[in-house]
């Protein structure tokens, strides 16, 4: 029951900002509500549950919007909800509530501040698209697994605790599935059937299923208590970020809206840059605001992703502030994972998503994503597998572009595990050599599995919880990925800021890339063709010394047959030398015998022109490269 008193002291409020502000000694709260409801606010002893209805004064609203000051609360002893009619629901603006701390339950109550925080002069590294590499992971899924090892599994605290072994695999920006305080309760399915719940899922009292991925709506201002060790997500979120930070990386967080206004998704996205300091968002819904949002003068250092951009954006006369956002590269999903498993005509694509680099925008480049296969799936399965869903093996896309090298789901056989990672390295030489912002999906560096299910939005168990046990078991995939990100980052011209240009435009004799077929200089991309070579000249782009980088030569074979390649000539006193190919992975320098170089089917091979040493008269060299 609710008790009306006059317990407090009340008074007219200011309509703007929307939500609770503290200011005066007192508490501030304005919300918006059609004139002819009965708007009140509700204020909830969170010791005794007594309850106080104050009555918003509608004599001083200004348009729908109702306000009022209340002196004389214990910020720390009530919790608050608004009530419209017989209407009780949680402030839209809230910056923190209570009854959200435990998974599986959600009665949110809303609550006047978040904990303080001290920054230390706390900012952001600001890395640009070109020296970016992001790792796409789900807070609770990342430690969840008793493997995992760490003391808080499954919370902002135990993604920090890991936060090292990403600095060591060279990411610089971790990409987090939904932490806002999202309701993760859903209602059964009516196809759900009465299969046996997956070994260690989530116990649910209640019988009722999980939305695990979190891409609905929800309270928009605070990340999820569920996910804080503490039952504090506003303050474990920000020792996060913090640490990030700290170690020179950046968090972009995704953020679903179902409603199209302006004004509240610019308050949401102001808010996580100003309070949380994040680094970038991916933002989805239907009918987002889009220029709004690029053009705010709050998110202009903000990474911004987009699944696609408005028509506007690429009218000659809408300039973006600043070249902060990116598009999230779907093509090159699909015709990569074509290409890699040998399909027709798609060497053009291929060549070309190799080079995407515009200059309005950058592109995330993925293969892998939460919506879809892992990698080790990818290379395991041709058909999903989502009958855990309970509906049927009904969800999910049936349109995967994947191979299973010879056997669906796991295997024992030598060849075909070892055609597998083959595959695999493949597939993240694609991603790691070409120009855009490469994405890893959490877990495919050890190959991680949800043996075959591709839909796995409701699945809070070990189908989706990395099992950290793979690292041990796939430290060969590990080790290759961790190499290709250093040999990346070593090499600007694989990274560079501006799209290449195919010419020879600062006339050293060589254009700054270009694509070469069995004979150097003589590419064919004809429907049947599965393989190409690509030399990119270092002389285009600077080491950190300032020195050229290396020429690099890298040769892409998906035909099921070797093809023998004729090496372009680069400069005098220069010979290749192979130092990677994804059968063996990394290799010390190899010197070719002659001029031409046989890749393995199904393979890539790279080369770099390594300067020939000079002998002197001690007979020493002078002269010595590294890569």
């Amino acid at each position: 029951m609710i008790e009306e008193k006059n317990k407090f002291e009340i008074s007219k409020g200011r309509p703007w900002p929307l939500g609770v502000s503290l200011i005066d000694g007192g508490i501030n709260v304005a919300a918006a509500a059609e004139r002819s409801s009965r708007l009140s606010l509700v204020l909830i002893d969170d010791e005794s549950g007594e309850r106080f209805e104050i009555p918003f004064d509608e004599t001083g609203a200004v348009g729908s919007v109702h306000s009022l000051f209340i002196s004389g609360v214990d910020i720390d002893k009530y919790s608050y909800v608004l009530k419209n009619g017989r209407h009780e629901y949680v402030d839209p603006y809230a910056v923190w509530a209570s009854g959200t701390e435990n998974w599986g339950h959600h009665e949110p109550k809303g609550r006047f501040a978040a904990s303080e925080f001290d920054w230390e002069g706390d900012s952001s590294p600001r890395i640009p698209f070109s020296d970016s590499c992001f790792y796409l992971l789900h807070v609770r899924g990342f430690t969840m697994h008793r493997s995992s090892g760490v003391k808080n599994p499954g919370t902002f605290e135990g993604l920090t605790e890991k936060l090292g072994y990403l600095q060591d695999l060279g990411i610089t920006a971790i990409e987090l599935l939904p932490v806002y305080d999202f309701n993760e309760v859903m209602k059964p399915h009516p196809a759900m059937n009465t299969q046996k719940p997956v070994e260690g899922a989530f116990e649910n009292p209640h019988k009722r299923r999980i939305n695990y991925w979190g891409f609905t709506s929800g309270q928009y201002f605070f990340p999820k208590n569920a996910y804080s060790a503490i039952g504090d997500g506003p303050l474990s979120f920000k020792r996060l970020v913090h640490e990030l930070h700290k170690r020179g990386m950046e968090a972009v967080v995704d953020f679903y809206f179902e409603t199209t206004d302006f004004e509240f998704i610019q308050s949401v996205l102001r808010y996580w840059v100003i309070n949380y300091r994040v680094d970038g968002f991916r933002v989805l819904g239907n009918g987002l605001p889009f220029k709004p949002i690029v053009t705010d003068p709050y998110l202009t250092e903000t990474k911004l992703i987009f699944d696609s951009l408005g028509d506007e954006f690429y009218r000659e006369d809408f300039h973006a502030p600043n070249r902060n956002v990116l598009l999230l590269n779907n093509s090159f999903q699909q015709d990569n994972r074509r290409f890699l498993k040998g399909d027709a005509d798609l060497l053009p694509s291929f060549a070309r998503h190799l080079f995407e680099n515009p200059k309005k925008h950058g592109y995330l480049n993925f293969l892998t994503s939460y919506n879809g296969f892992t990698m080790c799936d990818l290379v395991s399965y041709e058909r999903k597998h989502n009958e855990a869903n309970g509906e049927n093996n009904a969800d999910g896309t049936d349109y995967n572009f994947s191979w299973n090298c010879g056997q669906e789901g796991m295997s024992r056989k030598k060849s075909i595990n070892r055609l597998r990672m083959q595959q695999m390295k493949n597939a993240f030489s694609f991603l790691f050599f070409s120009q855009g912002v490469p994405e890893i999906l959490a877990g495919d560096e050890f190959c991680n599995s949800q043996k075959g299910n591709n839909n796995a939005y409701c699945q809070d168990n070990p189908i989706s919880w990395l099992n950290w046990d793979d690292l041990k078991k796939n430290g060969e995939m590990h080790g290759f990925l961790k190499q290709l990100i250093q040999f990346r980052k070593k090499h600007p011209v694989l990274h560079s800021v501006s799209q290449k240009r195919f010419t020879d435009y600062l006339s050293c004799g060589f254009p700054d890339v270009s694509y070469h077929g069995e004979q150097a200089w003589a590419p064919k991309f004809d429907e049947y063709m599965r393989h190409i070579g690509v030399m990119y000249k270092g002389f285009y782009e600077k080491l950190p010394n300032g020195r050229a980088d290396q020429d690099l030569f890298l040769i892409f074979n998906m035909h099921w047959q070797p093809h023998s390649f004729s090496l372009p000539k680069s400069e005098k006193n220069r010979e290749w030398v192979e130092i990677m190919n994804t059968e063996e992975g990394f290799i010390k320098e190899r010197a070719l015998e002659s001029d031409t170089i046989e890749v393995k089917q199904r393979s890539v091979s790279v080369l770099y022109a390594k300067k020939i040493p000079l002998k002197v008269k001690d007979g020493k060299s002078r002269e010595s490269d590294t890569v």
